[in-house]
Formats: C-alpha cells, structure tokens, sequence
C-alpha cells in the first residue's frame, strides 16, 4: 500500500496541467491541455498546508484576576508559490509562446463582463493507489498576486527549458471538488404527514452551510410545507450530540410543481424557488424573517437530522425529493 499525491492546474483560460504526479493516471482523471510544452514542479509547493491565522485577545475579568484568553481566530487569504519547470516537447518552441501561453492560465481576478469568467483553480488528489475509490479530491481558487517570473533558459538533464515561479492569493479554505448529498427519496413518504432523518456528517476544518432542497410533483393540490432543524450540535470532536434547544424551521407552503431551496449559506438569498425571482420574494415574505442561521459544525460524525412533511390538500402525492447538500472545507491540500 503506497500513498501518492496528483496536483492538477486547471487555468482561468480552462487549460489543464498535471504539475505534480504520484499516483497513478484513473479514468476520472482530467484529461491534459495538448500543447508542446510539458509543465512539472521545481520544488515543493508553498502554502499548500495551513492558512494565515491570528487568535484574537480578549480580556476577561473575572472574581480573582485578569484573564486574557483567545476568544476566537481569523484566518486570513492565503499566499501560495509554485515553481514550474517547464520543458518544450519539440525544438522550435519558442519562449515567446511558452510565455504567452501558460500566463493565460492565471489572472488578477475574474472578468466582470463575463458571466463564464472564471479564476485559476489548483486541484490535490491524494489517497491509497491501491484504493482509487477512496481517494481524496480538494481543490482552492487562486489570483495572482504579481506578474509571473520567469528564468532564464536552463539546462534541465540536457533537455533546454525555463522556470517559472508562480506568487498566488489563495481562499483560507480547500474545499472538497464534489458537495456531499444525503437524500429523503420520495418512497419513504407513506402518509400525509411523515417524518424521516438525514444523515450528514462534517469530517472537515471549517463549519459548512446546509442547503435543503424540496422538489414537489406536479399534481392537484396546494403541496406541502416542511420542518427541518437548524443545525445545533454540541459535544466534543466527532462525538457530537444534538442540543435539546435546536429550533425547528417551518417552510411556507411549497408547491407541487416547484423546486424550494432553503440555505444558511449567508452568500445567497435564504429561500429560494424554481419559479423565478417573484415567486422567491413571495416566501421570503411568508417566511417572515425565520431563517436557517446555523452552520453544520467541524467534526461532526455521521449524525441523523429529522425532517417531518405535511401536506395540504389536494391528492396524496409524496414530493419528489428532499435532498440536503454540503460541502466541507480544510484547511490543509491533504
């Protein structure tokens, strides 16, 4: 059993370079950029592990003395370096093109004008080669800090190339390149009123916004509205337990033929519909400033979630989907 490492570059301009491989070439890998240059660290990576973190002092009085105590840590954007060798395929590439090429890969910040704009994106699979199944995928967004550096032409075992040392801003966080999903399939829903868990689970870093997904079938009647908890877990890493004081968020009514999305993702709108921007106003005024304010908490085990349906009216139809979608975050590549 070996353990090996692939980092992979996908480029603002979607152009896909491995930089980095100890493991072995799966199917589900990315394929590579065709181009005549070949792309491969120098050195090892440079902020690939932790993030900048400050604990922030607080004082606190209390009966018999002073206390100053870290009452909580801000993380801050990380700077990462990457070396590259870069090697031509064929004796007539020029520097010029090199150049011009890999650069495309990296940009200051996305294209505001550009709905598909998009920033360079490093991707780190790591795991047994003996269990591809279980490998691991994390990956981060990255700008560039200052124009890339580039060396003059080497000799690197007698094939001619050149170096390029790469300065990057980094999110704090690696986030796993698929959200989790745990589904309520519609089959488990025999009645009118039905209750069921969910399981999910936080192996990672960071607490992680939930996002409840309802989906109804379309029918005859007025749908049916939902209960879900928000999130209040307490308890020791992986051995969380849920507090006896977690509320409940009631949903407004969703119809049979719409998609509900609720999150506490403060990022996005809390409640959302399929329906439009209209129809999405419409619940967050029924919702009446109830909201989903709790994160999934850091290592959280395997722990089940209730989640109780009622319709109203109309045919007995169950809905379609209740789906709960997350995706964990760490602080270090692997």
């Amino acid at each position: 059993m070996a353990r090996g490492i692939e980092i992979i570059l996908v480029g603002a301009d979607d152009s896909v370079y491995r930089i980095y491989r100890s493991l072995p070439l799966y199917p589900d890998s990315p394929k590579e950029t065709k181009c005549s240059f070949h792309v491969d660290l120098a050195e090892s990576p440079v902020g690939f592990l932790m993030p900048p973190m400050t604990g922030i002092v607080e004082d606190k009085q209390s009966s018999y003395q002073l206390e100053r105590c870290i009452q909580r840590v801000e993380v801050g954007k990380r700077k990462l370096t990457l070396q590259l060798n870069v090697l031509p395929e064929c004796d007539d590439v020029t520097f010029f093109y090199v150049k011009h090429k890999l650069e495309r890969a990296f940009t200051f910040q996305t294209d505001k004008n550009d709905p598909d704009s998009h920033l360079a994106r490093l991707i780190v699979r790591s795991g047994d080669t003996d269990k591809p199944e279980e490998l691991q995928s994390r990956y981060i967004e990255v700008s560039l800090e200052k124009p890339v550096e580039w060396s003059e032409k080497v000799d690197l075992v007698n094939s001619d190339g050149w170096v390029a040392v790469v300065s990057l801003y980094g999110s704090p966080f690696w986030m796993e390149t698929k959200p989790r999903t745990a589904y309520a399939l519609s089959a488990q829903f025999e009645k009118k009123n039905a209750r069921l868990t969910v399981i999910v689970e936080n192996p990672g870093d960071v607490p992680v916004p939930l996002t409840w997904t309802f989906e109804g079938i379309k029918g005859k009647g007025a749908g049916a509205s939902y209960s879900i908890p928000d999130v209040k877990l307490i308890g020791g890493r992986f051995n969380r337990v849920i507090d006896t004081r977690q509320r409940l968020l009631t949903t407004p009514m969703v119809r049979n033929d719409e998609s509900v999305e609720v999150s506490s993702d403060r990022d996005r709108p809390p409640i959302m519909s399929s329906k439009g921007k209209e129809r999405s106003r419409e619940l967050l005024t029924l919702s009446r400033g109830t909201y989903l304010r709790n994160k999934l908490p850091e290592y959280t085990q395997e722990i089940p979630l209730g989640v109780s349906y009622q319709k109203s009216g109309g045919l007995n139809i169950p809905p379609k989907t209740i789906k709960c979608e997350w995706t964990p975050m760490y602080y270090g590549a692997w």
